[in-house]
């Protein structure tokens, strides 16, 4: 696997050990990026290139920049960040964000900074857990991506279909149910 898929287990190991509450936020931010569905696809699929896991990780060395820890107040807006993240996908991966998703991920990183500067880690230390039980819950149950591995189905007609429902299986559906809240749409496939 690339290095940015290990560096969740790192910083995990650093929050436990020394309970500093910048760690914390770290290991909250490396899990959010690691579990946000539209950043895991497109380095998945290599939508950036052969640097997608580089710029995955560029992505979260920029965040500790301007969340650093130094001031209860980041170098950013919430804003900002919701902007940033989202000029960053679509720039880096060709990804334009249908579902807002950027919003979400950055209000939470919001959050657990805040809690974090006022030494509250549990939101941050949530973030990590519920990511190390989801990647766990996906290592058990042998769930293969339809993405990554294709249809199984040898029949042509089904060929023309996957065509014109490409776009959905990466950005899920219009329910926007819990299991697939993140719609993504690679800017070279977008119709």
């Amino acid at each position: 696997k690339p290095v940015y898929y290990k560096y969740i287990h790192i910083y995990i190991m650093s929050a436990e050990d020394n309970n500093n509450p910048y760690t914390s936020f770290q290991a909250g931010v490396t899990a959010t990026l690691r579990t946000w569905s539209a950043l895991k696809t497109a380095v998945d699929q290599t939508w950036g290139g052969t640097e997608s896991a580089t710029k995955a990780e560029d992505l979260r060395r920029t965040i500790f920049s301007h969340f650093d820890g130094q001031s209860p107040n980041p170098k950013m807006t919430l804003y900002e960040l919701e902007d940033n993240l989202g000029a960053y996908m679509e720039e880096e991966f060709g990804v334009v964000l249908e579902d807002e998703s950027e919003r979400e991920v950055a209000d939470l990183i919001w959050r657990m900074y805040e809690c974090c500067a006022k030494g509250d880690c549990a939101l941050a230390n949530q973030v990590v857990m519920d990511a190390i039980q989801a990647e766990e819950l996906l290592k058990k149950s042998e769930v293969k991506s339809v993405i990554k591995n294709g249809d199984d189905d040898d029949d042509d007609d089904d060929d023309a279909m996957n065509d014109s429902s490409e776009e959905q299986e990466i950005g899920g559906d219009d329910n926007n149910d819990a299991m697939n809240s993140s719609s993504t749409t690679p800017k070279n496939e977008a119709t």
